[in-house]
């Protein structure tokens, strides 16, 4: 599929995982000497934090339809990993702009999983019963 056969959810979905695999590259937490990056945190850090992506993302590029409840527990996941790392490593304002990319990546995730849903109920409301 290309970019302009996705509707607004499929869309949103991809932008919102391109900007969580961006934020890998900027700096997650900062002090006064420097800064971490996803990457410098290691794959066990970045790699869980990437995989909430995997299956929304694979569903609008094989043009699958997505389990909602599966869609929403992966953008569970992403909030909660999120708010570990803001409640761990985040406080006293050391939050880097990597975390704000990711966590509005996850935010960007579960908008376009709900408008998913919210067309699927629609179409499916809108169908003839066939009688």
């Amino acid at each position: 599929m290309s970019w302009t056969q996705w509707n607004l959810g499929g869309k949103l979905m991809i932008i919102s995982a391109c900007v969580a695999l961006l934020s890998s590259l900027l700096p997650w937490y900062r002090w006064e000497w420097g800064h971490f990056t996803g990457t410098d945190y290691g794959y066990a850090f970045l790699l869980p934090r990437l995989a909430v992506f995997i299956y929304p993302v694979w569903c609008i590029l094989s043009n699958q339809k997505m389990h909602f409840v599966a869609g929403f527990a992966f953008y569970a996941i992403g909030l909660l990993l999120s708010f570990e790392f803001m409640v761990e490593w985040g406080s006293g304002g050391n939050a880097g702009l990597g975390w704000l990319c990711y966590f509005l990546g996850v935010l960007g995730m579960g908008g376009g999983i709900g408008v998913l849903y919210e067309q699927e109920k629609r179409s499916k409301a809108n169908v003839p019963s066939g009688n």
